[in-house]
């Protein structure tokens, strides 16, 4: 049972680490979102803070459950859970 809580812990905080360091160091980008051409920002536009970019990425761990999936469909700027919360929004790069 600890072997599995730990693996869990483990993998959680890898997946917060990989999306929060990419976001804090490549602009706002990770390489999947940088070949998709779009960046996360704040709800103003502008960088995110450090603040909104460990909430963002923490609200990862509850994004995983299943019925939240809806949560952007029915969101008026098709925002996941974390996105609403942290005050942020994926855009695209296109003008």
């Amino acid at each position: 049972v600890i072997a599995i809580v730990t693996l869990f812990v483990v993998t959680g905080f890898a997946l917060i680490g990989y999306f929060a360091l990419f976001e804090a160091f490549m602009n706002g980008q990770t390489p999947g979102k940088r070949l998709l051409r779009v960046r996360v920002v704040n709800a103003q536009g502008f960088s995110l803070g450090f603040g909104q970019l460990i909430l963002r990425n923490l609200f990862r761990l509850i994004d995983v459950i299943p019925v939240l999936w809806l949560v952007p469909l029915m969101s008026a700027k098709v925002q996941r859970f974390g996105d609403m919360v942290a005050g942020t929004l994926v855009v695209s790069e296109d003008t």
